[in-house]
């Protein structure tokens, strides 16, 4: 008994971790699919998500609205959120932002890179199609 009372004890401390994430920042420009042109007032948001044995966790960091060329800048701040390190029971939290996009009349979009860098997140472009496009 007093053994399971250890392997346990080590099983929830595994799950309870949490993790440093983010701190980048995230530029780039939003355009219509069809037509390449840029587009103003987008909702860009981001999203920091972990996972651990008590379910799904995530926290936004930040959101922008794109101007007049369709940019959009944010300076993500580091984040701590539950999760493990490594994945399986004790969880992940994921050290890049899922980025996300908004606009009435358009249809919404994300972007969870599975293997990104920095680069993939400065000057990046994102194409959203119109609702009457589909």
């Amino acid at each position: 008994m007093k053994y399971l009372a250890i392997v346990l004890s080590l099983f929830l401390v595994g799950c309870v971790i949490t993790k440093s994430a983010g701190g980048y920042d995230i530029s780039g420009v939003v355009v219509e699919s069809a037509t390449n042109n840029p587009i103003e007032g987008v909702t860009v948001y981001l999203k920091y998500s972990a996972v651990s044995f008590w379910g799904s966790h995530s926290k936004e960091v930040g959101y922008t609205l794109t101007n007049k060329s369709g940019e959009f800048y944010i300076s993500a701040e580091k984040v701590r959120l539950w999760g493990g390190t490594g994945g399986g029971l004790d969880g992940a939290v994921h050290e890049w932002p899922t980025v996300w996009v908004e606009k009435d009349g358009y249809l919404s979009s994300g972007i969870d890179f599975i293997a990104p860098s920095l680069d993939k997140y400065q000057n990046m472009q994102i194409r959203i199609k119109s609702k009457g496009s589909q």
